[in-house]
């Protein structure tokens, strides 16, 4: 859920957008897990998401006015817990994966630039 201020009137925080996994997820996949915003952007850790976990990065007016649509998905290995931690920083999205394919974790700086997975 995100609530944003001066929404419904002065001082109020009101309810913009309830933020989905793309393709409507599924019970398992932990999604909201883990949660970090910065400005405008909102990213979104699902752990049980796929074979290994994923993260799901949405922007402010992505699709129209006041809209938080996905703008990127990014997906774990096999094993892992991608998206255990994330944060959103100016240059890109910080990933936490507390398992990394049983090794015994990893961090990982995505950034947009870098090939992100398209979300239909």
């Amino acid at each position: 859920y995100v609530f944003v201020a001066d929404n419904g009137g002065i001082d109020n925080y009101g309810l913009a957008a309830v933020l989905t996994a793309p393709g409507g997820g599924s019970s398992g996949d932990a999604f909201g897990g883990s949660v970090s915003v910065n400005g405008d952007t909102v990213a979104v850790g699902a752990t049980g998401a796929g074979a290994g976990g994923a993260v799901t990065v949405f922007d402010r007016n992505e699709g129209g006015a006041d809209n938080f649509g996905a703008v990127a998905t990014f997906d774990g290995g096999a094993g892992d817990s991608f998206g255990a931690g994330v944060a959103v920083t100016d240059d890109g999205v910080v990933v936490g994966d507390s398992t990394s394919g049983g090794t015994g974790g990893s961090v990982e700086l995505q950034v947009s630039a870098t090939a992100p997975t398209p979300v239909p």
